[in-house]
């Protein structure tokens, strides 16, 4: 798994979203995105997907390894569980996750929804609903070594899921796979990332170790707050 970015913007409907995105994603690594809301985490995470055709990188193209490069192949090495997910409320639980697994109750046992499987998305909570898109995701790419997208994917879930949710993003990074999460918190990038990309006012404002999560002054100009300010945040768990 190896995908670079040298050089490039981020556009949507002849509008620049992303600007300077200089990004070298390889295999075993966790990459934490970060930045405040609007800064365009989601859209990369979406172009990185192909999820969006509106959205599309200017400049030096992305470059994926070999195999990548034919598109027919690409959706089986690169799979986006959204943040926001659009579900047809007739659907079982079993039925969106037959769509991407021969081995249903495999799957359902792995992200702790087996006793959900004849239920309704309409009768899912919020929390149960981001369970089912982080699993249906997962099936998609977890016999591969490919690249694993999370938009905030530790929203809504309690405790269990999210211990669950962390020891999947570790097993899937030691297996040759490569993993990027977008976070508000900075707890699950600081417990699994091994990179951070940092995103402000439309430009990449930082790219490295994780290591740089350890600069206050950095985090300053990435959330507009003080070192005080995030201090009180740390204190508190919310940002910690």
């Amino acid at each position: 798994m190896r995908l670079h970015l040298h050089a490039s913007s981020l556009w949507r409907r002849g509008r620049q979203l992303l600007d300077g995105l200089e990004v070298k994603i390889e295999a075993g690594q966790c990459w934490a995105l970060l930045g405040e809301n609007g800064s365009g985490k989601s859209s990369l995470l979406l172009a990185l997907a192909d999820a969006e055709p509106e959205l599309r990188f200017v400049g030096t193209p992305p470059r994926w390894q070999p195999v990548l490069n034919d598109w027919r192949t690409r959706a089986l090495w690169r799979s986006l569980a959204r943040q926001h997910i659009e579900v047809a409320p007739g659907l079982r639980v079993r039925d969106v996750l037959a769509l991407v697994s021969t081995a249903v109750p495999v799957c359902a046992r792995a992200w702790g929804l087996e006793a959900l499987l004849s239920c309704r998305l309409s009768e899912l909570s919020g929390g149960q609903l981001q369970r089912l898109e982080l699993a249906r995701s997962w099936a998609q790419i977890e016999a591969r070594a490919g690249l694993w997208l999370l938009d905030e994917p530790f929203n809504h879930l309690d405790m269990r899921a999210q211990v669950d949710l962390a020891r999947h993003i570790r097993a899937y990074c030691r297996a040759g796979g490569a993993v990027m999460f977008s976070s508000h918190a900075l707890a699950p990038a600081r417990r699994l990332a091994s990179a951070v990309l940092m995103l402000a006012a439309g430009r990449q404002l930082a790219c490295g170790d994780v290591t740089l999560l350890d600069d206050a002054q950095l985090l300053e100009r990435l959330y507009q707050v003080t070192p005080e300010e995030l201090a009180e945040l740390t204190g508190s768990g919310l940002a910690h």
